[in-house]
């Protein structure tokens, strides 16, 4: 998929851009920012890309992104057409003074700042409250806003469990032509997710050698094909658990792209560290803690 630099413009009267935003299905455009965002999903489910992680979400999701971390939530490509909404809250890093943001009682809201990087997944104790400051702020005005974005960052600092969504060592493409490619890779493996692939296949469509496009998979995006496209297949077996209470196991992986149980079972503990039927017991609890 290729970022798309999107450019943030927010009323002369205020330093934020806050939407609550109601639309058929989510986007599922890429894109990044030089803003910090924070995100939440009030009605609304599907696949969550940020930087080189991919995972389900569903409503409550609430995420924070640091600046230019390609980010996109997308539907399923089978799912319904029905009504999603979620708010979206984003600010720069001049949205308070330099002075004020340099006082010693704010360096530890900088350095908090400063390692949303990779982004976050928030959940915890504090999740509640967070919550109702996200959902005041959309329709707060003037200062207010101010206050309650203050409140959220205390919040996040004080009591959130943050679990890191981008790893370490991503980096974003940096040029057109690896992103053109890289939009139609990720396309082709949505049309075709449950079908066998294999590299050979997808390096010819991208109109590279296998060598070449396994160099240049692992480079944009942290991660060798294979173990990209599985967790693909993973989400989308999760998803299938929790739709399909009483379809097996075992026709869900099937017919998700996997043609070993055994390497299925194996794969699935891996990636979501508890077996598949632990999974479907759990539920939604397993994504959101």
């Amino acid at each position: 998929m290729k970022p798309i630099l999107q450019t943030i413009s927010t009323a002369p009267e205020s330093t934020l851009l806050i939407q609550t935003i109601h639309r058929e299905q989510f986007s599922a455009r890429w894109h990044y920012h030089p803003e910090y965002e924070l995100v939440y999903i009030i009605k609304g489910s599907g696949t969550r890309f940020v930087g080189d992680h991919i995972d389900l979400f569903s409503s409550g999701d609430l995420v924070l992104l640091g600046p230019h971390l390609p980010h996109c939530w997308a539907s399923a490509d089978n799912a319904p057409t029905t009504d999603v909404s979620y708010v979206v809250i984003q600010f720069g890093s001049n949205c308070l003074s330099k002075a004020f943001m340099h006082l010693p009682d704010m360096q530890h809201a900088t350095r908090f700042l400063q390692s949303s990087r990779r982004g976050y997944q928030i959940t915890g104790k504090c999740y509640d409250n967070i919550k109702k400051y996200v959902l005041e702020i959309a329709t707060a005005k003037g200062i207010k806003r101010l206050i309650l974005l203050l409140q959220i960052m205390e919040t996040l600092m004080s009591q959130a469990t943050l679990t890191p969504l981008a790893s370490e060592q991503y980096h974003m493409p940096m040029n057109d032509h690896q992103s053109d490619r890289m939009a139609m890779i990720c396309n082709y493996l949505r049309d075709h997710l449950c079908e066998p692939i294999t590299q050979p296949e997808i390096a010819k469509i991208a109109g590279m050698t296998s060598t070449s496009f396994s160099r240049f998979f692992k480079q944009i995006t942290g991660k060798t094909f294979t173990t990209f496209l599985t967790t693909l297949r993973i989400n989308e077996v999760c998803k299938q658990l929790r739709e399909q209470t009483d379809r097996p196991i075992t026709d869900i992986a099937f017919a998700c792209g996997f043609d070993s149980l055994s390497t299925f079972n194996r794969q699935f503990q891996s990636i979501k560290k508890i077996p598949p039927r632990n999974y479907r017991t759990l539920g939604k609890s397993i994504d959101h803690g």
